[in-house]
């Protein structure tokens, strides 16, 4: 985990500051920079085009399974 935060602060995706807390140690917080919103938004896109090729994938091996023998309507 902090590996991966590190390498995300490192391309300039997060920024952290420390924070002391009334008891404990002291502990790193976090944001999320401008470059790091545009950066979760670019892939959350890839995602979601991702996600509506498999669910067309998804729905063409249902059509296999459970659709009549012959019929490729549902295919298109």
């Amino acid at each position: 985990m902090y590996r991966a935060l590190a390498n995300l602060k490192r391309d300039g995706l997060l920024r952290s500051c420390e924070a002391v807390p009334a008891a404990g140690s002291t502990r790193q917080v976090y944001t999320v920079t401008e470059d790091g919103h545009a950066a979760l938004a670019a892939w959350m896109a890839t995602v979601d085009e991702e996600k509506s090729l498999l669910t067309a994938v998804l729905k063409r091996y249902d059509v296999i399974l459970d659709g009549p023998a012959g019929d490729d309507a549902d295919l298109e």
